[in-house]
């Protein structure tokens, strides 16, 4: 049963909460050695630690220019994911959005869009964000699929950013402005 009391932003099926340093010793560190988790992020060419996790921690979830939050599935009350703002720019109303859906058995049951849709919703309305932007691997067609459901847009592509796999990979830049928000998913 969810534990709600720790609830920062409630939505549906999850809530998102502050990341615990307790948290670092959960699953956390396992999703960034998994194989599965990272095939689509710029992680997992290099093993992660638990003094990674840690300095990961201090310098950027603990900092005011980051909101960085644990996704929380409600009913069984367990953490599957991170997801947050980064790089608030508060003179230029602007922030970068990143999200990582670590418990595979949550993939494709639309928990990853409604915790997008929640960020951006507070990045827009409490932070006073004018755009929220972020960077997906072109392979990642789900996921691009996902943010333009939500209201991103398509606005270039960085080729062959990211070495991944044994090959280049193409950055698709995608942002969404404080009106374009598809609010269905909250």
């Amino acid at each position: 049963m969810a534990n709600l009391e720790s609830a920062f932003i409630n939505g549906k099926k999850i809530y998102l909460r502050s990341i615990s340093e307790s948290d670092l010793t959960g699953n956390y560190l396992r999703w960034f050695n998994d194989s599965d988790v990272t095939e689509h992020m710029i992680k997992g060419t290099y093993p992660t630690t638990i003094n990674d996790l840690r300095r990961y921690y201090d310098q950027v979830i603990l900092s005011q220019k980051n909101l960085i939050l644990a996704v929380i599935e409600k009913e069984n009350d367990e953490h599957i994911g991170n997801i947050g703002l980064h790089e608030i720019n508060f003179l230029h109303q602007n922030a970068e959005m990143g999200i990582c859906l670590g418990e595979k058995r949550y993939w494709g049951k639309g928990m990853a869009k409604e915790a997008i849709a929640l960020i951006c919703h507070h990045g827009f309305q409490q932070l006073n964000m004018q755009r929220i932007e972020l960077g997906v691997l072109a392979t990642h067609r789900s996921a691009i699929r996902s943010y333009e459901a939500i209201g991103f847009k398509n606005e270039g592509i960085k080729r062959n950013k990211v070495y991944k796999n044994g090959e280049f990979v193409d950055v698709i830049m995608m942002a969404m402005l404080k009106d374009e928000l598809n609010r269905d998913f909250l």
